[in-house]
Protein backbone atom coordinates (compact mmCIF):
# COMPACT_ATOMS: atom_id res chain seq x y z
CA UNK A 1 0.00 0.00 0.00
CA UNK A 2 2.83 2.40 0.86
CA UNK A 3 4.41 1.63 -2.53
CA UNK A 4 1.14 2.55 -4.26
CA UNK A 5 0.99 5.83 -2.34
CA UNK A 6 4.62 6.54 -3.17
CA UNK A 7 3.85 5.91 -6.83
CA UNK A 8 1.03 8.48 -6.58
CA UNK A 9 -1.67 5.98 -7.56
CA UNK A 10 -4.19 7.01 -4.88
CA UNK A 11 -4.98 3.36 -4.01
CA UNK A 12 -8.28 2.29 -2.50
CA UNK A 13 -8.83 -0.69 -0.17
CA UNK A 14 -6.46 -3.55 -0.97
CA UNK A 15 -7.89 -7.07 -1.12
CA UNK A 16 -5.35 -9.83 -0.51
CA UNK A 17 -6.58 -13.44 -0.89
CA UNK A 18 -5.08 -16.91 -0.72
CA UNK A 19 -6.55 -19.69 -2.87
CA UNK A 20 -7.03 -23.20 -1.48
CA UNK A 21 -3.70 -24.03 -3.20
CA UNK A 22 -2.01 -21.20 -1.19
CA UNK A 23 -1.65 -18.87 -4.21
CA UNK A 24 -1.73 -15.18 -3.41
CA UNK A 25 -3.77 -12.62 -5.34
CA UNK A 26 -3.69 -8.94 -4.50
CA UNK A 27 -6.26 -6.53 -5.94
CA UNK A 28 -6.09 -2.78 -5.55
CA UNK A 29 -8.34 -0.09 -7.06
CA UNK A 30 -6.37 2.95 -8.16
CA UNK A 31 -7.03 6.31 -9.73
CA UNK A 32 -7.36 5.44 -13.46
CA UNK A 33 -5.73 8.72 -14.46
CA UNK A 34 -2.53 7.61 -12.71
CA UNK A 35 -2.21 4.22 -14.48
CA UNK A 36 -0.25 5.55 -17.51
CA UNK A 37 2.56 6.58 -15.13
CA UNK A 38 2.58 3.22 -13.34
CA UNK A 39 6.03 1.74 -12.70
CA UNK A 40 4.73 -1.85 -12.72
CA UNK A 41 8.04 -3.70 -12.12
CA UNK A 42 8.98 -1.53 -9.14
CA UNK A 43 5.47 -1.73 -7.67
CA UNK A 44 5.32 -5.54 -8.05
CA UNK A 45 8.73 -5.87 -6.38
CA UNK A 46 7.83 -3.56 -3.49
CA UNK A 47 4.42 -5.12 -2.85
CA UNK A 48 5.94 -8.59 -3.16
CA UNK A 49 8.45 -7.75 -0.45
CA UNK A 50 5.62 -6.43 1.75
CA UNK A 51 3.61 -9.66 1.47
CA UNK A 52 6.62 -12.01 1.41
CA UNK A 53 6.00 -13.47 -2.06
CA UNK A 54 7.23 -12.80 -5.59
CA UNK A 55 4.51 -11.17 -7.70
CA UNK A 56 3.91 -11.05 -11.44
CA UNK A 57 3.45 -7.70 -13.14
CA UNK A 58 -0.09 -6.46 -12.54
CA UNK A 59 -2.99 -6.93 -14.88
CA UNK A 60 -4.97 -3.75 -15.33
CA UNK A 61 -8.73 -4.03 -15.64
CA UNK A 62 -10.46 -0.68 -15.59
CA UNK A 63 -9.13 1.00 -12.47
CA UNK A 64 -8.09 -2.19 -10.64
CA UNK A 65 -4.58 -3.60 -10.49
CA UNK A 66 -4.42 -7.36 -9.94
CA UNK A 67 -1.15 -8.93 -8.84
CA UNK A 68 -0.77 -12.70 -8.79
CA UNK A 69 1.94 -14.70 -7.13
CA UNK A 70 4.72 -15.59 -9.55
CA UNK A 71 4.43 -19.14 -10.89
CA UNK A 72 7.19 -21.67 -10.24
CA UNK A 73 7.46 -22.81 -13.88
CA UNK A 74 7.70 -21.05 -17.22
CA UNK A 75 6.91 -22.40 -20.68
CA UNK A 76 8.99 -22.50 -23.83
CA UNK A 77 7.11 -23.69 -26.86
CA UNK A 78 7.54 -23.87 -30.60
CA UNK A 79 5.59 -25.07 -33.57
CA UNK A 80 5.91 -26.20 -37.15
CA UNK A 81 3.20 -26.75 -39.72
CA UNK A 82 3.42 -28.59 -43.02
CA UNK A 83 0.90 -28.47 -45.82
CA UNK A 84 -0.13 -31.25 -48.13
CA UNK A 85 2.09 -31.28 -51.26
CA UNK A 86 0.70 -28.80 -53.80
CA UNK A 87 -1.40 -26.95 -51.23
CA UNK A 88 -0.84 -23.65 -49.45
CA UNK A 89 -3.51 -24.29 -46.81
CA UNK A 90 -3.37 -26.62 -43.82
CA UNK A 91 -6.40 -27.95 -42.00
CA UNK A 92 -4.54 -27.86 -38.67
CA UNK A 93 -4.67 -24.90 -36.29
CA UNK A 94 -2.96 -24.35 -32.94
CA UNK A 95 -3.22 -21.72 -30.25
CA UNK A 96 -0.93 -21.34 -27.21
CA UNK A 97 -1.77 -18.81 -24.52
CA UNK A 98 -1.66 -17.95 -20.84
CA UNK A 99 -5.13 -18.26 -19.34
CA UNK A 100 -4.52 -16.47 -16.05
CA UNK A 101 -4.21 -17.94 -12.57
CA UNK A 102 -0.92 -19.60 -13.52
CA UNK A 103 -2.30 -21.66 -16.42
CA UNK A 104 -0.75 -22.16 -19.84
CA UNK A 105 -3.02 -23.72 -22.47
CA UNK A 106 -2.22 -25.37 -25.79
CA UNK A 107 -5.02 -26.06 -28.29
CA UNK A 108 -4.61 -28.15 -31.43
CA UNK A 109 -7.44 -28.67 -33.89
CA UNK A 110 -7.53 -30.71 -37.08
CA UNK A 111 -10.34 -29.93 -39.51
CA UNK A 112 -11.56 -33.04 -41.28
CA UNK A 113 -10.85 -33.15 -44.98
CA UNK A 114 -8.53 -30.85 -46.91
CA UNK A 115 -8.42 -27.33 -48.19
CA UNK A 116 -10.29 -24.25 -47.14
CA UNK A 117 -13.23 -25.88 -45.35
CA UNK A 118 -10.93 -27.96 -43.13
CA UNK A 119 -8.88 -24.84 -42.36
CA UNK A 120 -12.01 -22.84 -41.46
CA UNK A 121 -13.34 -25.59 -39.17
CA UNK A 122 -10.05 -26.03 -37.31
CA UNK A 123 -9.49 -22.27 -36.97
CA UNK A 124 -13.04 -21.78 -35.68
CA UNK A 125 -12.60 -24.61 -33.18
CA UNK A 126 -9.24 -23.36 -31.87
CA UNK A 127 -10.30 -19.71 -31.71
CA UNK A 128 -13.59 -20.42 -29.96
CA UNK A 129 -11.86 -22.70 -27.44
CA UNK A 130 -9.32 -19.98 -26.74
CA UNK A 131 -11.96 -17.30 -26.20
CA UNK A 132 -14.03 -19.50 -23.90
CA UNK A 133 -11.05 -20.63 -21.79
CA UNK A 134 -9.72 -17.06 -21.50
CA UNK A 135 -13.20 -15.99 -20.36
CA UNK A 136 -12.98 -18.50 -17.50
CA UNK A 137 -15.00 -21.40 -18.92
CA UNK A 138 -13.55 -24.78 -17.91
CA UNK A 139 -12.01 -26.96 -20.61
CA UNK A 140 -14.70 -29.66 -20.42
CA UNK A 141 -17.51 -27.13 -20.79
CA UNK A 142 -15.64 -25.23 -23.52
CA UNK A 143 -15.31 -28.43 -25.60
CA UNK A 144 -19.06 -29.08 -25.28
CA UNK A 145 -19.89 -25.52 -26.34
CA UNK A 146 -17.57 -25.72 -29.35
CA UNK A 147 -19.08 -29.05 -30.36
CA UNK A 148 -22.56 -27.47 -30.31
CA UNK A 149 -21.31 -24.44 -32.27
CA UNK A 150 -19.84 -26.67 -34.99
CA UNK A 151 -23.11 -28.57 -35.29
CA UNK A 152 -25.03 -25.30 -35.69
CA UNK A 153 -22.49 -23.64 -38.02
CA UNK A 154 -24.19 -24.79 -41.20
CA UNK A 155 -26.55 -27.38 -42.56
CA UNK A 156 -23.58 -29.46 -43.66
CA UNK A 157 -21.67 -31.80 -41.41
CA UNK A 158 -18.51 -30.13 -40.14
CA UNK A 159 -15.96 -31.87 -38.01
CA UNK A 160 -12.78 -30.83 -36.29
CA UNK A 161 -10.85 -32.65 -33.62
CA UNK A 162 -9.59 -30.84 -30.55
CA UNK A 163 -6.67 -31.50 -28.24
CA UNK A 164 -6.31 -29.22 -25.22
CA UNK A 165 -3.44 -29.34 -22.74
CA UNK A 166 -3.77 -27.17 -19.64
CA UNK A 167 -0.56 -26.78 -17.64
CA UNK A 168 -0.56 -25.52 -14.04
CA UNK A 169 2.58 -23.39 -13.81
CA UNK A 170 2.60 -23.60 -10.01
CA UNK A 171 2.66 -27.40 -9.79
CA UNK A 172 3.90 -28.47 -13.24
CA UNK A 173 0.90 -30.78 -13.63
CA UNK A 174 -0.92 -31.00 -16.94
CA UNK A 175 -4.47 -32.01 -17.80
CA UNK A 176 -5.38 -33.23 -21.24
CA UNK A 177 -8.78 -32.89 -22.88
CA UNK A 178 -9.71 -34.52 -26.16
CA UNK A 179 -12.56 -34.38 -28.62
CA UNK A 180 -12.23 -36.86 -31.47
CA UNK A 181 -8.46 -36.66 -31.55
CA UNK A 182 -5.86 -39.43 -31.73
CA UNK A 183 -4.08 -40.56 -28.53
CA UNK A 184 -1.61 -38.16 -26.95
CA UNK A 185 1.99 -39.21 -26.25
CA UNK A 186 4.10 -37.56 -23.59
CA UNK A 187 7.84 -37.58 -24.15
CA UNK A 188 10.24 -36.98 -21.25
CA UNK A 189 14.02 -36.51 -21.14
Amino acid sequence: LAAGLAAGLDPGPVCCTLSPEDRLTLECPVNPLKIPRLDAPSLALTLGEAVGRELELPEVSGAVLTFEERAVYTVRWGSSQLTQPGSRITGDTFRCFFAGRGRFVMVLSDGMGTGGSAAVDSAMTADLLRRLIEAGVGCDAALKIVNSALLLKSGEETLATADVAEIDLYTGRARFYKAGAAPTYLVKN
